[in-house]
């Protein structure tokens, strides 16, 4: 018996799991929108479907695709930083999920997350540099001892 291929996407959408579903929506929102809301377009990349229906879009180009990875990367690592900002705001450092430094400041967020440069955030340098002292050292001993003890 020979089964026919679906030719409608209607039929096709049967196939998919509602989170699939979902994800491709918001693309399809987003692309279709006059204004584009990042803010909201940064929170949906913290699911991965959505990441993958990204990806998957035609109208998508390489810098978004890797700017949509990038920020469900920073948005499921694990934070290993506080860095006090300008003007009494303070930004998480965050180890990526495959290694490397993001920060949620919004300099890293827009402009160093699809760059090409080597060259990190400001508060990235400043946790490097703060994780160089003496007293980081002495932290991380009494905090292990600490552990230890418990």
């Amino acid at each position: 018996m020979r089964i026919k291929q679906p030719k409608t996407a209607s039929v096709i959408d049967a196939f998919r799991s509602k989170t699939k579903l979902r994800a491709s929506k918001r693309v399809e929102e987003f692309f279709g929108s006059e204004s584009k809301d990042w803010d909201g377009f940064l929170h949906q990349a913290r699911k991965k479907a959505f990441v993958k229906a990204v990806a998957a879009d035609s109208r998508t180009d390489t810098k978004l695709r890797q700017h949509v990875d990038q920020m469900n990367r920073l948005a499921t690592g694990k934070t290993v930083n506080l860095v006090q900002g300008s003007a009494d705001k303070s930004y998480r450092i965050v180890r990526k999920r495959g290694g490397g430094l993001a920060c949620t400041c919004p300099d890293w967020r827009y402009k160093k997350s699809v760059s090409t440069s080597s060259q990190a955030c400001k508060h990235i340098r400043k946790h490097r540099s703060q994780m160089r002292t003496p007293m980081h050292f002495f932290q991380k001993e009494l905090s292990a001892v600490l552990d230890s003890d418990g």
